[in-house]
């Protein structure tokens, strides 16, 4: 099957032989093998020796939720909803379980260093817990966070999302409090050691040599210097004005998912992130092993890319308005959706402009306007144009409708300084596939059913030499 000279198999086994992921909203990497946590299914082992054509090798259906994993040695540390399930990994086509610590609340993810897992309980904080006998693992210490406040049937506040540990400290992404820095070094006695509270509504955290970098849905990416962990200070951030969820950080290079999108930011200068590239599809978590993004797909499962940060930026042109027609005064809100671009320049049609990304304006007077969007990097640039159809104020009785809400804007795309043309958006079931410096190798695509192990379309490859 051929979409615009990409070449999809779809590869169809009706009794799950090649992969059944349902949902896999985690994932983790280690040597030849990414561990899926599938919320239906438990554990999915799948051998990605060969990242072009990855092959289920095993699997655990835990007793609960499977919702985050961490791997140490040949145990798999799973947190499953109420309980922190260990297996046994060391035949990866066998996995056996090995015991199930209960924490007594919400246990939603989960980080491993040395003798220990932090289990994050939503409920309760996090679980400190000695694992250096697998097969007997005890509570060490509990560092609490703010409690939940209930909406409903919704908490909000105080609710820890995250955490990464780095020597003696454990950094824990806090939706109420921003980012709390925990002196883990007596594990039965967790103290809490500095904070930054202007990183609030944190998601998630990763920490790498004297920073840690923690996303939050109001702000975007924080990058902030923890040198002195007792005063932590802000470095440097980067805002793509969109909710931010996840990150991973490799090398120079940060990983983010955005708008369940992913956005890889140039961090070698933390003072001055830079957007290197982005990914358009279906994603939740991501892994970074060498030069791949092994990322949680949601119910496309698990999704390997190949990432060519350093290659020049394919650059592409695209936004779309809330109304495209209406009466005048007409207020639009432009919501631009390029691609590696870092500059943005707006020709409303009328005689004004803007540079802001993602810019509101309002046509005072009746009339046919062309809007024209110029992106551009480093490198080239592109171009955009749609149009806007402004009418006289209605009279008294007319319909007053200003358009319709979420409408996509069609036009021609054009680039500068090079000589490809612009390519779009590929469309395939379940994400989209975008030129530029990250490229689709091949996918575990499955859809949610209500029965587990009762799936049909068990795998989606993308053949590498198409991309």
């Amino acid at each position: 099957m051929q979409y615009n000279n990409r070449q999809l198999l779809f590869i169809t086994d009706g009794n799950c032989r090649t992969a059944c992921i349902g949902r896999a909203k985690r994932v983790a990497v280690s040597g030849d093998y990414a561990y899926v946590p599938d919320h239906y299914n438990g554990l999915m082992i799948v051998d990605i020796s060969n990242p072009s054509s990855p092959a289920l090798k095993g699997s655990y259906d835990t007793p609960g939720n499977a919702q985050g994993v961490a791997i140490s040695g040949n145990y798999a540390y799973i947190a499953d909803g109420n309980d922190l399930v260990i297996v046994d990994i060391s035949n990866p086509s066998s996995p056996i379980p090995i015991r199930n610590y209960n924490t007594g609340g919400w246990a939603q993810d989960i980080a491993v260093s040395g003798n220990y897992a932090y289990v994050i309980d939503y409920a309760n904080g996090i679980f400190i817990v000695d694992i250096s006998n697998p097969s007997s693992p005890l509570l060490k210490g509990i560092h609490a966070t703010s409690p939940i406040i209930w909406n409903g049937d919704y908490g909000y506040g105080g609710c820890i999302k995250s955490v990464a540990v780095s020597g003696n400290y454990a950094y824990v992404a806090d939706e109420g409090n921003g980012l709390l820095i925990v002196d883990v070094s007596n594990a039965s006695s967790p103290v809490l050691k500095g904070s930054y509270p202007a990183a609030e509504y944190a998601f998630d955290v990763a920490v790498s040599g004297n920073y840690a970098y923690v996303v939050n849905s109001n702000n975007g990416l924080a990058i902030i210097d923890i040198s002195d962990p007792s005063s932590p200070v802000l470095n440097g951030s980067y805002n793509p004005e969109r909710h931010v969820e996840e990150v991973a950080v490799s090398g120079n290079y940060a990983y983010l998912v955005v708008d369940n999108s992913l956005v890889i930011i140039d961090i070698s200068n933390p003072s001055s992130p830079v957007l290197k590239g982005r990914y358009v599809g279906s994603v939740f978590d991501i892994a970074v092993s060498g030069s791949y993004v092994y990322v949680g797909g949601g119910v496309n499962g698990l999704v390997i890319l190949k990432a060519n940060p350093e290659q020049p930026a394919f650059i592409f042109a695209d936004f779309s308005s809330n109304v495209t027609s209406g009466y005048a005064p007409l207020s639009v809100r432009f919501n631009d959706s390029s691609q590696n671009t870092t500059a943005w320049n707006w020709d409303f049609g009328d005689g004004f402009n803007s540079t802001n990304q993602n810019p509101v304006h309002t046509y005072s007077s009746a009339g046919t306007y062309t809007v024209n969007l110029k992106v551009s990097n480093a490198n080239k640039t592109a171009s955009k144009e749609a149009t806007i159809f402004v009418m006289k104020t209605n009279s008294p009785g007319e319909n007053s409708s200003n358009g319709s809400e979420g409408i996509d804007c069609d036009g021609a795309i054009s680039t500068k300084g090079t000589n490809d043309p612009a390519k779009g958006s590929k469309k395939t079931p379940g994400f989209e596939i975008v030129s530029g410096g990250v490229s689709l190798l091949a996918a575990f695509w499955i859809k949610e059913s209500n029965k587990k192990h009762q799936l049909n379309e068990k795998m989606l490859v993308v053949s590498s030499d198409h991309i």
